[in-house]
């Protein structure tokens, strides 16, 4: 077998190692950017897009990060660690806002508002692929409380076999992404 030789970077282009510093800010701002944003999002009231959020800020958090642990962007020494420190900080904090606002939000706050009396209205259930797939299936609230004996990781399954019986009964499970 006959391995070709790699280009070396130089041979590529020198243009593909330049940062500008409208660049370089940009990547270390988005991070903070999406923090507002979340903030913003969450005084609107517009919960469901705090899952995506807090997601843009993680891919935020985690480029920036690899981009100043290579030295790409063209940070002295100090600055480089001086954003690593604030970059796991901030990866920190997103991680508490996740865990310990959206996350009771999604599975307990939202899906118990406006509940009614009998078991089928005392809760809601949010069907989708990505949010209940962030919130490890805790999004099939209704179906957790018909059946609290099956395992979170078996409530999709659960609630697809209830599908009929939910819609004969005229509950209509909320659509989220």
């Amino acid at each position: 077998m006959r391995t070709h030789p790699i280009p070396r970077l130089s041979e590529l282009g020198h243009d593909l190692l330049v940062t500008t510093r409208r660049r370089r800010t940009l990547t270390l701002s988005l991070p903070y950017l999406g923090v507002a944003l979340f903030a913003g999002a969450a005084a609107a009231g517009w919960w469901w897009t705090t899952p995506l959020i807090a997601f843009g800020i993680f891919v935020a958090v985690v480029t920036a990060t690899h981009d100043v642990v290579h030295r790409s962007l063209g940070l002295g020494r100090t600055a480089t660690e001086a954003a690593l420190f604030w970059r796991g900080l901030l990866v920190y904090a997103t991680m508490m806002i996740a865990g310990s606002w959206v996350y009771p939000l999604l599975t307990v706050h939202l899906p118990h508002r406006h509940y009614g009396e009998d078991p089928l209205t005392q809760t809601h259930t949010l069907r989708g692929r990505v949010v209940p797939a962030l919130f490890l299936e805790l999004t099939y609230h209704l179906e957790h409380h018909l059946y609290p004996q099956v395992p979170s990781h078996h409530l999709a399954r659960l609630a697809r076999r209830l599908d009929p019986f939910l819609d004969a009964a005229g509950v209509r499970p909320r659509r989220v992404i």
